[in-house]
């Protein structure tokens, strides 16, 4: 599914219509840009903060999550 882009996103709905047409539903949505962050704004050492660059910081959200921390 690789190399398509997102047309329209309805968040109420959970749905989001891709530039070919095909339709996609969703729980949770991550919009991952592609873009590095510049900084640690104020709160990013809060509990379920996270930054999203590697493989094992979705490790570390998934396993928050299923410690039942959100």
């Amino acid at each position: 599914m690789g190399g398509r882009k997102g047309g329209a996103l309805d968040p109420a709905s959970g749905g989001c219509v891709l530039d070919n047409g095909e339709e996609l539903g969703f729980e949770r949505l991550i919009l991952a840009t592609g873009a590095r962050a510049a900084g640690c704004p104020p709160g990013a050492d809060l509990p379920g903060v996270f930054a999203l660059r590697h493989f094992e910081d979705l490790e570390k959200i998934s396993d928050w999550y299923a410690a039942g921390q959100s």
